[in-house]
């Protein structure tokens, strides 16, 4: 029997997550684990990889992202987004 498998819940408007977020250094951050942190959805990388290409040092390859970098995060269930995440 197969487990039914649900999408994440929504944070509930209220709720506060950050906006911005800098990249750590150990163990190493990957847009897949900060979209993963910030959406629960490790496949929705790609929107906060396009919102800071033009912060990136290396803004074509998404598999090299410096740590110290400031990452701005979308909303994308009009979630409320403030503060900063510091790793």
């Amino acid at each position: 029997m197969e487990t039914p498998v649900t999408a994440p819940e929504a944070p509930a408007q209220d709720a506060v997550l950050p906006k911005y977020y800098t990249v750590g250094t150990w163990p190493p951050d990957c847009f897949w684990d900060i979209a993963e942190f910030v959406y629960g959805d490790p496949f929705r990388w790609p929107i906060i990889y396009e919102a800071n290409r033009d912060k990136l040092e290396y803004p074509d390859n998404p598999d090299l992202l410096e740590a110290g970098t400031v990452l701005e995060i979308p909303s994308i269930n009009g979630e409320r987004r403030e503060g900063h995440f510091i790793r």
